[in-house]
């Protein structure tokens, strides 16, 4: 295997991380405070300064054994730039579930989030490849034993959805407080 093709997809991420450090850097004043007459470690903008102060030096030094090592190549072995961009477009692939999971998000105050969590996990089910009627009855008992067990034995405060504004108020007032 040549030295090139550890690189594949190296640069890419090298100049990502440091692009995401370098916003997290720029961000944690706005983000956090610093109180006066508290100590150093219970400040609330100790702690993310210091995760994102590593998650830099580290940042820094892969990008730098990178350069490093693709300054090492010669010109007759140098990275191709297509294989470069397939990397690239790998590592972008888990995007697509992030845009699940925000679409879900913005969905519990309109459906509940009873229906949208059922819905999220039929949806990622069936996404995921499986199709038995099996799978969709383990996907929909587990979406409904985590809502009963986040609101009604947790009792974790999530929004109601729109549409139980459109319920009579005893089971408008029991979806919103159990569902």
């Amino acid at each position: 295997m040549k030295s090139s093709e550890y690189l594949t997809g190296e640069k890419g991420f090298a100049i990502l991380m440091a692009m995401l450090s370098a916003f997290l850097l720029y961000s944690i004043p706005h983000e956090t405070q610093w109180f006066n007459g508290m100590a150093l470690t219970k400040q609330p903008r100790f702690w993310p300064s210091m995760c994102i102060i590593g998650l830099s030096l580290f940042a820094f030094a892969h990008g730098l054994s990178v350069w490093l090592k693709a300054s090492a190549l010669d010109e007759y072995d140098k990275v191709d730039v297509s294989a470069e961009i397939g990397e690239i477009k790998h590592w972008f692939r888990p995007i697509e579930f992030v845009v699940y999971f925000l679409t879900y998000v913005m969905a519990v105050p309109w459906l509940g989030y009873l229906l949208a969590t059922l819905a999220y996990f039929l949806l990622m089910t069936l996404r995921m490849g499986y199709r038995k009627k099996s799978m969709l009855w383990i996907s929909a008992a587990t979406a409904l034993l985590i809502v009963v067990l986040f609101k009604t034995l947790l009792q974790v405060k999530i929004s109601s959805g729109a549409w139980y504004d459109l319920l009579p108020d005893s089971w408008a007032t029991f979806m919103i407080i159990n569902f």
